[in-house]
C-alpha cells in the first residue's frame, strides 16, 4: 500500500474515481510553481495524517514523484492541497494561481457565495459578512460549469478534460468533498438543471451531443434518460417550465433547437441573426413563458468602414425577449421574433453581452463581458443604458431575493463584485485569491477578449471568433484587401501551423495578420505591436478541435485507412498537405467571389467536422456538397465514385 501525507482539519470523502481526480492536482501545482517547498515551510499545519492511496492513480502518483529530486516537498504540499478542503491556516486562496470564476450562486441564507473556478478546477466558499474567501477545494483539472443547490448544499460540476459529471457536497467546515463521478458526453461544457432540480442537461460542444438525466433523491447516482446527437455545436441550455421542453443554443452561431423531453427528439429549429449567445433565462409571465437572451448580431453586408463600426451597423450588441410560443415556430419572421434592446449607444460601449437578468420591477440587467461593465436598463420602453464598472470580464451574476444586491463573477480579475441595485453602484470587490505574474499568452488572452480595443467598444476578437473558434458568419473586413466580397470567418483553433494567413494567403506571420485585424477590423488607432505579440502567443496555445466522431467513439479505422488512401490518390494533398492539411500557395478551385477573385489559399482541414458551412462564402453546407454538388476541386473532372465517398468523408471527418 502506498502512503502519502496530507494535512488539514477535516475528513475527505473520496470515491475511487474521485481519488483519480484528486491525484492529478499535484501535477497541476508542481507545474505551477517549482518553489513550493518554501511555501510549505511557512504553513501552520493543524493536523498531519497518512492518506492511503490504493488506486493505480495513487501508486503512479507516488512512483512518478520518486523521479523528482524534490518529491517529498511536492508530494506533501500537493496532496495536502488537493485531497482536503484546505481547512486550517493559509488555505489555497492565499496561493498565487489563476482561478477564472465562471459560476456564482448565493447560499440559502444569503450569507455566502459558492463560486466555481474553471482554470484552477476549484470551488470557493466566500463569506459575505467578512468579505473574503474562507474555503477553497480542488475538484478536477478544469471546471466548465456548475449547478449548485443552496438548500441541500450540494451540486454538480462538469470536468471537460475527463468527460465527467461530478457531484460534491459542502462539509461542516465549508469545504467541498467529491461524492461521485460519472461518464458523460465528450467535452461537456454546459450544465443546466430543471426548475425543480429533478433533471439535468449536459451539452458536449465538440461531441455535438446532449444528455438528459434524472436526479433521484438521497444522493443516488443520476439516471441517464437519453443521449441526443445534434448537427451543430450545442452550447447554453434552459428548461421551459411546465412545457417539457429544453432549449439548446448553438455554442457559436445563431441556432436555437427545441428538444422534447418526452420523446427525446428535436421539435423545431429556428435561427436568429445573432451569435455568441450568453446563458439564456426563462421568465414566467401571465402571457406565458418569455425567453431572455443576450448576444451579438453581425451584419454580413456591412463593412468595417469607420461609420458602420461607430454606429453599430456592422456589429450590434443586444438583448432579446421572445415569447416562447414565437421562438418555437420556425416560420416566425425574424422581425417578429420578440423585442430587441441595444446595449451599446452614443453614451457608452456594449461589447460582448453575456449573462442577462430581468427583475420583478422590470429592470433589465446584462453583463457586458468585453467592456467590464454591468448594464442596467430600468425602463424597457425608453432608450438609455446605465453602465457600472466591475472587474475584468464579468461572466456570471447572482441576485438576492429582494433584488437589491447583485454579485458578479469577474473571470480574468478573479474577483466578485457586489453591486448595490438601489444606488446603482459597485460597493465592493472581493478577491478570490492572489494572481501570479501573467505570462505573455495569458496577457494575450485578455487582449483577445477586450472589446474596448475596438472603435467605441462594439466588439472584440472573441466576437467573431468565439473562444477562438468561429461564428461561421461572413464578414467584409478588408481581409482580401477590398470591400464588396464578404468572406467566412475562419477558426483560429490550431492556427499556429497554418501560415500564410487570410483567404488570399497574403500575410506570412500570425502577428502580421493580427496587426491587420487591429487596423482594418477593430479600427484600433494606437500602436499594436506589443498586443499583436501577446495575442499571437495566446493563439499558439489553442489546439485544433477534436473530431466529433472521435468523441462519440464512432471511428472506423478501416474506413479511415481507405479514405486516407483516396485522399492521396485523388490529389487532395497537393493543396491540403499533411500534417497541417494546408499549403502556402493559392489555387483556382472552380469558384469565385463577388469581386471576381478565383484563387484562394486553402484553409486547413484539421477540425473539419466542427464546421457547419464551407468555402469562402458558405455556399456549401456539408463535405458531400463540396465534393459532389460543387465537384471540388475540379468541376470538369469525372465525379468521385459513390463507393469512395463514404470512406473519404469518414477520413475527412476524423481530422
Amino acid at each position: 500500500m502506498m502512503i502519502g501525507w496530507i494535512a488539514g482539519n477535516g475528513a475527505s470523502s473520496i470515491t475511487p474515481e474521485g481519488e483519480d481526480h484528486k491525484a492529478c492536482f499535484s501535477e497541476k501545482m508542481a507545474h505551477f510553481d517549482p518553489t513550493l517547498p518554501r511555501r510549505c515551510k511557512r504553513m501552520e499545519l493543524t493536523e498531519v495524517r497518512p492518506l492511503h492511496l490504493t488506486s493505480a492513480a495513487g501508486r503512479a502518483l507516488i512512483e512518478s514523484r520518486m523521479q523528482r529530486r524534490w518529491i517529498n516537498w511536492i508530494g506533501l504540499f500537493s496532496l495536502w492541497a488537493g485531497v482536503l478542503s484546505l481547512s486550517g491556516a493559509h488555505p489555497s486562496h492565499e496561493l498565487p494561481m489563476l482561478r477564472y470564476p465562471i459560476r456564482v450562486v448565493l447560499s440559502a441564507d444569503e450569507s455566502e457565495l459558492v463560486v466555481a473556478n474553471s482554470r484552477s478546477g476549484t470551488v470557493s466558499a466566500l463569506d459575505l459578512e467578512k468579505g473574503k474567501v474562507y474555503q477553497e477545494s480542488y475538484l478536477c483539472p478544469e471546471i466548465s460549469d456548475m449547478h449548485w443547490e443552496p438548500v441541500k448544499k450540494e451540486g454538480f460540476f462538469l470536468d471537460p478534460q475527463n468527460h465527467r459529471l461530478l457531484r460534491a457536497i459542502q462539509n461542516k467546515e465549508g469545504g467541498f468533498d467529491l461524492e461521485g463521478s460519472w461518464k458523460t458526453v465528450g467535452d461537456p461544457r454546459y450544465l443546466e438543471a430543471s426548475p425543480d432540480g429533478r433533471q439535468l442537461a449536459v451539452s458536449g460542444t465538440w461531441s455535438r451531443q446532449i444528455q438528459i438525466m434524472n436526479v433521484p433523491g438521497d444522493s443516488l447516482p443520476p439516471e441517464l434518460l437519453l443521449t441526443l446527437d445534434l448537427s451543430f455545436n450545442p452550447g447554453p441550455m434552459v428548461f421551459v417550465p411546465d412545457e417539457k421542453l429544453l432549449l439548446v443554443m448553438h455554442a457559436f452561431g445563431g441556432l436555437l433547437a427545441w428538444v422534447e423531453l418526452d420523446t427525446g427528439s428535436v421539435r423545431s429549429v429556428v435561427e436568429l441573426p445573432m451569435n455568441n449567445f450568453g446563458r439564456p433565462k426563462i421568465q414566467t409571465t401571465h402571457q406565458g413563458p418569455v425567453l431572455w437572451l443576450a448576444g451579438q448580431s453581425l451584419n454580413p453586408r456591412a463593412t468595417t468602414f469607420q461609420t458602420e463600426v461607430m454606429w453599430g451597423v456592422l456589429m450590434d450588441n443586444q438583448i432579446r425577449s421572445i415569447p416562447v410560443s414565437l421562438a418555437l415556430d420556425p416560420m416566425t419572421p425574424v422581425h417578429q421574433m420578440g423585442r430587441v434592446y441595444g446595449m451599446g449607444d452614443e453614451t457608452g460601449p456594449g461589447g460582448d453581452p453575456g449573462s442577462v437578468w430581468s427583475t420583478r420591477n422590470g429592470t433589465l440587467i446584462a453583463a457586458l463581458e468585453g467592456v467590464d461593465k454591468i448594464a442596467l436598463r430600468p425602463r424597457l420602453d425608453q432608450p438609455g443604458v446605465q453602465r457600472i464598472a466591475v472587474g475584468d470580464r464579468p461572466v456570471d451574476m447572482a441576485i438576492n431575493r429582494e433584488e437589491t444586491r447583485l454579485y458578479v463573477a469577474n473571470q480574468f480579475s478573479d474577483t466578485i463584485s457586489i453591486v448595490d441595485l438601489e444606488e446603482n453602484r459597485s460597493i465592493m470587490d472581493i478577491s478570490l485569491g492572489t494572481q501570479p505574474m501573467l505570462e505573455i499568452h495569458e496577457r494575450g488572452e485578455r487582449v483577445f477578449y477586450d472589446a474596448e480595443l475596438s472603435l467605441r467598444g462594439w466588439f472584440s476578437c472573441h466576437s467573431c471568433h468565439p473562444k477562438g473558434h468561429s461564428s461561421g458568419l461572413l464578414n467584409d473586413n478588408l481581409g482580401d484587401d477590398h470591400f464588396g466580397a464578404p468572406k467566412r470567418i475562419l477558426s483560429l483553433l490550431g492556427i499556429k501551423d497554418t501560415a500564410p494567413f487570410a483567404w488570399k494567403g497574403s500575410l506570412s506571420t500570425l502577428e502580421d495578420q493580427i496587426s491587420k485585424s487591429f487596423r482594418d477590423t477593430l479600427l484600433h488607432a494606437d500602436n499594436t505591436q506589443e498586443k499583436a505579440l501577446e495575442i499571437g502567443a495566446f493563439l499558439r496555445t489553442l489546439k485544433s478541435p477534436p473530431s466529433w466522431r472521435t468523441l462519440r467513439d464512432e471511428v472506423d479505422t478501416d474506413q479511415i485507412i481507405k479514405g486516407k488512401r483516396l485522399f492521396r490518390d485523388l490529389g487532395c494533398q497537393e493543396c491540403h498537405r499533411p500534417p497541417t492539411y494546408t499549403s502556402d500557395g493559392r489555387y483556382k478551385v472552380g469558384i469565385q467571389d463577388e469581386a471576381g477573385e478565383a484563387d484562394f489559399n486553402p484553409p486547413s482541414l484539421r477540425g473539419l467536422s466542427q464546421r457547419d458551412d464551407l468555402f469562402h462564402d458558405n455556399r456549401a453546407h456539408s463535405i458531400e456538397a463540396v465534393l459532389v454538388d460543387h465537384g471540388h476541386p475540379d468541376p470538369t473532372a469525372p465525379p468521385i465514385a459513390q463507393k469512395d465517398l463514404e470512406p473519404l468523408i469518414h477520413f475527412l471527418l476524423s481530422l
